[in-house]
């Protein structure tokens, strides 16, 4: 993921001297014929099949006997949102009213178009749903939507849901915003900080269940042994919610001394 998001930005800082509805136009480009690679009979013998692949899908490369390299973050999909992100940037120099109602309205026909393409099943996510033997199974199968790579559907779901919390927060001043607001004022930083986080404690947790160093089993696993037991959902999200809580008076702190040394240049980057 980071090496997505590290070439998306590269790819950005080419495109800046470009219009913001250029931006835009080419981000919506991009992540609504995404979807058509897997759709065309290419041979995988093709020179411009093998590169679109490396740009659009995850792949699986064997390296040699024991070391494969895993692909699991295509760039071009990731570049689109970001795209669009950059490119909608402007609406939000608008007043908080505008704001408000473009984001609803934005956030509704993202929604609307993602029902209408997963209803009709056929463009747009390479995971059709199906009726299962209840209706909460059935939901969970409509819902269910590719992130490696994100799909059209994928993508319009989680950005329209995104606009629409955005209208919600827009110019808001409470204390729940202003938590908030502390981890976004450093995304970067949460994400690196809480990747090494969670899997020193994924560690920990694995010796404390009686294995040894040497049962770690690194790659894919990421240290687990295959006899370790996966902890029950509700566990997971309560871990999750204690590494957020954690990181906050870290979060708080960069914050507060990235905004006391603007002249340092390089803490723009984290």
């Amino acid at each position: 993921m980071i090496f997505a998001i590290g070439f998306g930005f590269i790819v950005l800082s080419l495109l800046l001297k470009l219009r913001s509805t250029t931006l835009l136009a080419t981000g919506i480009v991009v992540m609504v014929f995404s979807g058509i690679l897997p759709l065309l009979a290419l041979s995988q013998q093709n020179v411009v099949a093998a590169i679109l692949n490396a740009l659009f899908q995850p792949a699986f490369v064997p390296l040699s006997d024991k070391h494969s390299l895993i692909y699991g973050y295509p760039p071009l999909p990731w570049l689109a949102i970001m795209l669009i992100g950059f490119g909608s940037a402007r609406i939000f120099l608008k007043e908080a009213v505008s704001v408000r109602r473009i984001c609803v309205r934005t956030g509704l026909i993202l929604i609307a178009a993602f029902l209408f393409l997963r209803a009709i099943n056929i463009y747009g996510d390479g995971t059709p749903w199906s009726y299962q033997k209840s209706s909460a199974f059935t939901f969970i199968s409509f819902l269910n939507v590719n992130k490696y790579p994100p799909s059209l559907q994928y993508t319009l779901l989680f950005l329209g849901f995104m606009f629409l919390l955005l209208a919600l927060f827009t110019n808001s001043r409470n204390r729940f915003s202003g938590i908030l607001a502390v981890y976004g004022k450093v995304p970067l930083f949460f994400y690196l900080v809480h990747w090494y986080l969670i899997h020193a404690a994924l560690i920990l947790v694995i010796l404390a269940s009686g294995f040894s160093v040497g049962d770690l089993a690194f790659g894919f696993n990421f240290g687990r042994p295959q006899e370790f037991k996966a902890f029950f959902l509700p566990v997971v999200y309560g871990v999750w919610i204690l590494a957020i809580l954690v990181l906050y008076p870290l979060c708080k702190w960069y914050g507060v001394y990235k905004a006391a040394h603007r002249n340092n240049r390089w803490l723009s980057y984290l």
